[in-house]
């Protein structure tokens, strides 16, 4: 994506925001997936944790939108 200080009709036509926002939402969840794997499944903190991460790496390969539609006040 190009560097922008606004979005213009073309940004906003073509979700640019939204990509931008659920870009960083999935980058997020991967990298805390990669680190909370490095504790032991043992744990029932990081089970829990983990399992959530799951859950919501899921959700993003189905539907990368789900967390900003959910959550978004539009």
């Amino acid at each position: 994506m190009d560097t922008t200080l606004w979005f213009d009709e073309n940004h906003i036509r073509d979700r640019r925001l939204e990509a931008l926002i659920a870009t960083g939402q999935f980058t997020t969840c991967y990298n805390l997936l990669r680190y909370a794997f490095r504790f032991s499944p043992a744990d029932p903190y990081w089970t829990t944790f983990q399992t959530g991460l799951v859950n919501d790496w899921y959700n993003f390969n189905q539907a990368p939108y789900w967390q900003h539609e959910q959550y978004a006040k539009t």
